[in-house]
């Protein structure tokens, strides 16, 4: 009986009260236009690769709409070994090459579209991937401080026998920048 009686005093406090059924109806329709949004898409250029510089710099043509021009563009939000940090630096270029392929890219500028030096900086989607934090998650780039804008999601480091031991988290053979150690003495 006290459960019907709380129900009950519940359903005439709602009846008495219309701004509870305007909240409530507007709580629900909040929750409807949300969960129909669709997911945020990379907003961008869509371009072809020239070619694979390093593993962290890419050639593209027709950034400005003229397909005779190239531009360098070095990927946002990552590090990866120079060419000359054997073998990693290849490594690094060569994981890059093969994930573009002879498909094009979309690039993705952040607040700031290039850096002090005048270089072109983004965040290079394809087949809605994210390569710069593939280069992370697979070994081959480490993630730099956020941009105000963060799309990389740092991975974390290997442990010695965990089976991730790729690209510079090789934890056999380290490079000599300590950059590169990823905490491993």
């Amino acid at each position: 009986m006290k459960i019907s009686q709380a129900t009950d005093n519940g359903r005439q406090a709602a009846e008495k009260s219309p701004s509870f059924l305007l909240g409530l109806v507007s709580l629900l329709f909040c929750l409807l236009l949300t969960a129909c949004q669709p997911p945020n898409q990379p907003q961008g250029l869509t371009i072809p690769v020239q070619q694979v510089l390093t593993g962290r710099d890419i050639e593209v043509a027709g950034i400005v709409g003229q397909p005779e021009i190239t531009e360098r563009v070095r990927l946002e939000g990552i590090d990866a070994p120079d060419p000359a940090q054997h073998p990693w630096g290849e490594a690094a270029k060569n994981w890059l090459k093969q994930a573009i392929g002879n498909h094009p890219v979309l690039l993705e500028s952040d607040l700031e579209p290039r850096d002090d030096n005048g270089q072109r900086l983004a965040y290079v989607w394809q087949n809605s991937q994210l390569l710069n934090e593939k280069l992370v998650a697979e070994g081959y780039a480490i993630a730099t401080p956020p941009s105000p804008q963060p799309q990389i999601r740092p991975a974390p480091c290997p442990r010695p026998g965990s089976g991730k031991n790729t690209g510079i988290r090789d934890l056999e053979s380290q490079p000599t920048d300590a950059a590169f150690t990823c905490g491993v003495s």
